[in-house]
Parts: structure tokens; C-alpha cells; sequence
């Protein structure tokens, strides 16, 4: 959990940090559209890559990653 924490949390100060600079020095619209840019591409990754794992046991889920490791 620390790593996804820790990912999110960095994530999170990039956009904080990043939102006023570009507010005011490209507009809103280019602020905006590479926001609403990143968010599409965060979902299309995740659709594609990330398996659904709801109502599978936590067994069945390490399994499927431990395969995936093994080739």
C-alpha cells in the first residue's frame, strides 16, 4: 500500500503545484483540456490493463498476478 499511497499523494502536488502556473500563463482551456487529456488516458490504461476483481477472492487475485509474473 505504501507505493500507491505514496504515487497518489505525488500526483496530487504535480497538480497542485502545476494548476495555478498554467491557469494563468497558458488559459483555460489548454489547463483544462490537458487535464480532462491525462484523466482520458488514466481510464483508457486502466480499461486495458487492470483486470476487474470484484467478487473474486483475494486468493484467486494473487494468483492471477503471481501467473502474470511467471510469464
Amino acid at each position: 500500500m505504501t507505493v500507491p499511497v505514496l504515487t497518489q499523494w505525488i500526483a496530487n502536488a504535480v497538480v497542485v503545484l502545476f494548476f495555478p502556473l498554467a491557469f494563468h500563463q497558458l488559459s483555460k482551456v489548454v489547463t483544462f483540456g490537458f487535464l480532462a487529456v491525462m484523466a482520458l488516458t488514466q481510464a483508457i490504461v486502466m480499461w486495458r490493463l487492470v483486470p476487474e476483481t470484484k467478487n473474486k477472492p483475494l486468493e484467486e487475485i494473487e494468483e492471477f498476478w503471481k501467473a502474470g509474473i511467471r510469464g
